[in-house]
Formats: C-alpha cells, structure tokens, sequence
C-alpha cells in the first residue's frame, strides 16, 4: 500500500476521532522508538488533524514536527504536557477568582479542589 493512500486512511480515520482520542492516539505512541512509512504517514495524519481542528499543540511541537517524548492532556483546546496541566488550571482558577473579586484565599481553595479532583480523574 502506498504512503499516500495510507496518509489519506489515517485522516479520514483521526477525522472521525473526538479531540480526546486524538490526544489518545497520540500518548500511545510516546515512547515508542520503532519507525516505518506506515508510523511516518500515521503520525503527519495526526499532525494534520491537530492543526485542521485548531489545537493548540506549541508545547509539543509547531508546524514542522511533534515531540513524541511526553504523554499530554487535552485541556480546552489546548494540548499540554500532563506535568503542565495543573500549573494550567491554577492559573485559570487565579484568573476565574480574580475577575469574580474573590480574594486569594478563594483563589488557594478552588486550585486546591480542582487538583484532588484533577488527580482523581488521572
């Protein structure tokens, strides 16, 4: 089977994928070392996917190439480092509590409640 064609059967798959799996997709293949045109046309299927849906994917990689080195979490439309996900949230509660005028002992609250729940979930 040509790389083109299978290109074109990895998009049209990756196409049908919610965010959430493609992200899945993507964390299966961290790690791993092996490389043939198969691989090759599945991850710049997956690339294309990212971009076409509009992720933001800057902490893994550009236009160019991906790094494949650490698992990531899809956070919004965001696709972040999962080491980076809970600095993230902090600052999104910070900001949320900022503009409610809610002082930073809510600010401490709401972070340290979304973190127990953010690990559960992980």
């Amino acid at each position: 089977m040509k790389k083109n064609k299978l290109f074109e059967e990895f998009t049209e798959r990756f196409d049908s994928l919610t965010d959430l799996e493609l992200v899945d997709c993507f964390n299966q293949q961290v790690g791993n070392q092996g490389w043939t045109s198969a691989k090759s046309s599945y991850l710049a299927a997956l690339h294309k996917i990212f971009d076409r849906r509009g992720l933001d994917y800057s902490s893994i990689g550009n236009q160019e190439s991906l790094s494949f080195r650490n698992k990531v979490q899809l956070t919004g439309n965001r696709v972040l480092l999962r080491d980076d996900v809970s600095n993230h949230l902090k600052d999104m509660i910070i900001e949320e509590t900022s503009r409610m005028r809610l002082g930073v002992d809510k600010a401490v609250e709401f972070y340290s409640k979304a973190i127990d729940l953010f690990e559960k979930m992980t």
